[in-house]
């Protein structure tokens, strides 16, 4: 019988701790679907490039085909980093993923999708082993 318990526990157990998992994984997800944008954060072309995992050459001619939008914000087509809001219209057309460490960490941590999921995180109760 006890062993019956054990093994019920154990899977109970196991469907905690894959629950919890999961959960670490959405946010994961989640968080790398939102790009918070540094307001101060001037990156290069060539950093961007990298980022889309595509040439330089490649990244060039698509921006190319954006210079009217970069003409309105006043860039230079020789400009070597682009302004913030460059970089949020490109990662945005171009559906580039910031790393956190490009991001306002600031500005992630007060958002409110952040937020909420640190509380659901919080409500989890995982079975403690004994």
């Amino acid at each position: 019988m006890s062993l019956c318990l054990y093994v019920l526990a154990s899977k109970k157990m196991l469907f905690c701790y894959s629950v919890f998992y999961l959960l670490l994984c959405l946010l994961f997800v989640i968080l790398s679907m939102i790009n918070i944008y540094d307001p101060h954060r001037f990156i290069s072309k060539s950093t961007l490039a990298k980022l889309a995992d595509v040439s330089p050459r490649t990244f060039r001619r698509y921006l190319a085909t954006r210079r009217h939008v970069l003409d309105a914000m006043g860039i230079s087509p020789k400009a070597q980093k682009l302004p913030p809001q460059a970089v949020k219209y490109i990662c945005e057309d171009y559906c580039i993923d910031l790393p956190p460490e490009l991001q306002d960490q600031e500005a992630l941590s007060k958002s409110p999708l952040y937020q909420s999921f640190l509380r659901a995180l919080q409500n989890v109760n995982l079975p403690h082993r004994d």
